[in-house]
This record gives C-alpha cells, sequence and structure tokens, in this order.
C-alpha cells in the first residue's frame, strides 16, 4: 500500500467520523429544537385550558354574586325595615358565594402559570369571594348558634348587631369583587384565545 493510498483512506476515515459527528450533533440539535417548540405548544395550550377552566368559575361566582345583589336589593329582604316581612328575622343565604369544588380550591397554584399582572389580580379577587364566603358561613353559623330570644332585649340587640356587621362585611366583600370581574374575564379571554 502506497503512501497516498493511505492518506485517502485516513482521510475518508476522519470524514467519515466528523460526518457522524456533525450529523449526530445536528440530529441532536434538530431534536431539542422540536423538543422545546413541543414543550412551548404544550405549555401554551396549558395555560389556554387553565384560562378557560377560571372562565367558567367567574360564571359561577358572577352568577351567585347577582342572585345575592339581588336579594339584598329587594325590598322584603329588609330585617331592618318594619313594613318588611322579614323584619326582625335574619337571612339565611345557604347558597354558596364560592363552592368547595371551585378552581380556586383545587387549582390555586396555577395562577402563577398566567401573567403576572393577571395572576396578582385573580389572588386578590379570589381573596374578597373566599372571604366572603366565609362570611357568608359565619353568618349562618352564628344565627344558628345564637338563636333569638325576644324576651331578652340586650341578647336581641347584641345578636342582631352582630349579624348586621357579618352580613355588611360578606356584602362589602362582594361589592368590592364584582367590579374586578370583568376586567379579569377581558383578560383570561385574551388568553384563552391566543
Amino acid at each position: 500500500m502506497d503512501e497516498n493510498t493511505l492518506w485517502l483512506i485516513v482521510g475518508g476515515v476522519i470524514g467519515a467520523i466528523l460526518g457522524a459527528v456533525i450529523g449526530g450533533v445536528f440530529t441532536f440539535y434538530s431534536t431539542d429544537v422540536n423538543n422545546m417548540k413541543l414543550i412551548q405548544t404544550q405549555n401554551k395550550n396549558e395555560i389556554k385550558a387553565l384560562a378557560n377552566e377560571y372562565l367558567n368559575d367567574l360564571v359561577f361566582i358572577e352568577n351567585a354574586e347577582k342572585d345575592f345583589e339581588h336579594f339584598i336589593q329587594d325590598p322584603n329582604s329588609d330585617f331592618n325595615n318594619p313594613q318588611s316581612p322579614r323584619y326582625h328575622k335574619t337571612i339565611a343565604w345557604q347558597d354558596p358565594i364560592y363552592p368547595t369544588w371551585g378552581m380556586y380550591h383545587s387549582n390555586r397554584q396555577e395562577i402563577g402559570k398566567f401573567d403576572p399582572n393577571i395572576a396578582k389580580k385573580m389572588i386578590t379577587f379570589y381573596g374578597l369571594v373566599l372571604n366572603a364566603e366565609a362570611q357568608r358561613q359565619q353568618y349562618n353559623d352564628y344565627d344558628k348558634l345564637y338563636p333569638r330570644d325576644i324576651n331578652d332585649e340586650y341578647l336581641e340587640e347584641n345578636r342582631k348587631s352582630n349579624l348586621i356587621r357579618i352580613f355588611n362585611n360578606m356584602a362589602g366583600n362582594i361589592n368590592q369583587s364584582r367590579p374586578m370581574i370583568s376586567e379579569i374575564r377581558r383578560e383570561l379571554e385574551i388568553v384563552a384565545n391566543s
């Protein structure tokens, strides 16, 4: 074997090795890029689905808050008005403002996947809604725990003032959260439709 043939063989082997290495790097890089694109697409689809689920959650809350608002604006519901059929009666609001099966209870950690501005608004909103729900439950529990005693004026006045305080706190949280719904809905719709 002459020297030129040897160099051709060595050059061919080196070329084959370099070709395999370059081909492997290119395959690895293109696979990595494709995987990254797939991961980005999956994350985007997951966030879109999450936005749609929270939009459905907002519908429930909005309906519950509207029902509550209609109830307290009904003149027949005024337990402080002597003309009302509910005068000196307590308001037993049994329907939850926010149910235990709501999205926030099961997926609150997922809110961090949204843009920080949306996430901050949602956390504030759900805090108000959960406070209203806790106060609704507190109101109903207090009403059951301290039954009316029309023979004890002091007890009745104390009971009534505590119920009114709890009720007003609940209504205040609802009033603060209601205007936030449209803004959060608008931002979630942008995410869901992107």
